[in-house]
């Protein structure tokens, strides 16, 4: 069975031959090989998955998807069609599993601190870090990051306020707005 990510498009192509684009999230989609045929697999999950891989026993599959303003881990099991979030609020970027497939090693990084790598157990829950790539970020001043939430039509919006080094509350400071996302995410 090969796992991939799919995103359909049902709109055919326009007078000039190029497809109209479909706005929508990719598709976890398992193609058996034997039979030839692809199911999509993600049912109930509403969000989109990225780097997908195999356990080494075949029996899940390992991928990260964006929630919100984090990258989180989650897994999936075809013979259940079952799929668990194995992280929170945290931003993965997924790396590869033990032959054995008891550990998993992957990259973390936060606001605060810049990526580096991790080794836990295949469920997440003991991370321990490995790398200090960039031991002069942890000198470095920051502002305080905090997760806004706000209701836009019928949607929640999230977004990340980050105030300067030593904010003071009622203070006014210049604002920047960068405007990241769309439809999809």
């Amino acid at each position: 069975t090969i796992a991939f990510i799919s995103q359909p498009n049902p709109n055919p192509p326009g007078g000039d031959g190029v497809p109209h684009v479909t706005v929508a999230p990719g598709l976890l989609t398992l193609y058996d090989v034997g039979s030839k045929h692809a199911k999509d697999v993600s049912g109930g999950f509403d969000l989109e998955p990225a780097d997908v891989t195999w356990s080494p026993d075949s029996r899940r599959l390992y991928f990260t998807a964006g929630k919100g303003m984090y990258r989180e881990a989650f897994s999936f099991e075809p013979a259940t069609g079952r799929y668990t979030q194995l992280t929170t609020n945290r931003i993965i970027s997924l790396g590869t599993f033990s032959r054995d497939g008891l550990r998993v090693a992957f990259a973390a990084d936060s606001a605060a601190e810049p990526a580096e790598v991790f080794v836990a157990d295949a469920s997440f829950t003991t991370p321990r870090r490995l790398t200090t790539t960039n031991p002069q970020a942890a000198d470095f001043a920051l502002g305080e990051s905090e997760i806004v939430r706000w209701k836009s039509d019928n949607f929640d919006i999230e977004g990340v306020l980050l105030t300067p080094v030593g904010f003071r509350p009622g203070v006014r400071y210049p604002l920047l707005v960068v405007i990241h996302g769309g439809p999809t995410g």
